[in-house]
């Protein structure tokens, strides 16, 4: 029979409990994290000489989905974004979509598929415990793509866990006018910086721009950072005195304008300007919107207009 039975130390328990944790990490070093992969993606298109124009595409990727392994210096992840467009051969209205054979072969044969690029995530951590502020990875891939309609194939994979994700959508690239006016796609970003330090992939228009490739704003954010450019403004020296007006309106998804601003603003001498700012979300609930920012050039009245779509989330 035992007679010294002494009550159990909490203390002694945590510190067991986290030796066997430690003994687990170093036999087992790959830690999965328990959400799905959560993968999202965006772009915006800028003028470029002739009938092309300069794409860049947007990642953004949660640390959260990402399976890391325990490395001396912290915890790593690694994986691969590959990056495709497709473009149908023949006119998609000519063919029988009643009964192809596989969706596999059907596209093999009536979509040309071009390799962009591939951007290989390396990521180290210190800990997987993520917040706000890091919970994110966000890359960037530039192209030059011809005027015409594609669709943009971008799948990232996991290379510890083999988890894949992809995402297909339609891009339409437009041909920009050489003497009228005109303004690029709305870049929605997560920050609006100045490009202190070492150049940056996100600098342009004298702005390190973070792009935000998901869309999406916490409920209570001060509001949604933009970048656009603007061309071919009118600077003969008779209409130099005159200004461009930007206007821009927020509708909410059943199409209702909840909110709209005017400004207006003097002309460069180049005869082209980036446009940056906040459209404030304060007050918004959560839901799904719609921006439009129409620029209008006021000695002649003309006017481009280009539009993006945002959300709010708790």
């Amino acid at each position: 029979m035992i007679t010294n039975l002494k009550p159990y130390n909490n203390n002694n328990f945590l510190i067991i409990l986290l030796l066997s944790f430690l003994w687990l990490l170093s036999a087992f070093p790959i830690l999965a994290q328990a959400n799905d992969l959560n993968f999202a993606v965006d772009f915006a298109q800028f003028k470029l000489t002739g009938n092309a124009a300069v794409v860049e595409i947007y990642y953004s990727l949660s640390r959260q989905g990402l399976t890391y392994q325990k490395i001396a210096d912290g915890f790593l992840a690694e994986g691969v974004i590959n990056t495709y467009l497709m473009s149908p051969i023949v006119e998609m209205n000519s063919m029988n979509m009643q009964d192809p054979d596989t969706l596999q072969l059907w596209q093999e044969e009536h979509f040309k598929i071009i390799s962009l690029d591939s951007i290989i995530i390396h990521d180290v951590v210190d800990s997987l415990f993520f917040n706000d502020a890091n919970s994110e990875i966000t890359e960037m891939m530039v192209a030059k793509v011809k005027e015409g309609e594609f669709d943009l194939l971008s799948i990232f994979t996991d290379l510890t866990s083999k988890k894949k994700k992809s995402i297909i959508q339609p891009m339409m690239i437009r041909k920009f006018s050489k003497k009228k006016l005109a303004i690029s796609s709305v870049q929605l970003a997560r920050a609006l910086n100045s490009p202190l330090g070492e150049k940056s992939k996100f600098d342009k228009g004298g702005i390190r721009v973070i792009p935000n490739a998901t869309r999406g704003y916490k409920l209570g954010n001060k509001g949604v950072p933009f970048y656009v450019e603007m061309y071919n403004l009118n600077v003969e020296e008779k209409a130099m005195n005159s200004k461009w007006r930007l206007e821009y309106f927020i509708s909410n998804r059943y199409g209702v304008i909840i909110s709209s601003f005017l400004n207006s603003y003097a002309k460069k001498a180049d005869g082209d300007g980036v446009l940056t700012g906040f459209v404030s979300t304060q007050n918004y609930p959560c839901g799904f919107y719609h921006l439009k920012i129409k620029v209008t050039d006021e000695f002649n009245g003309n006017s481009a207009e280009a539009e993006n779509n945002f959300y709010v989330h708790d």
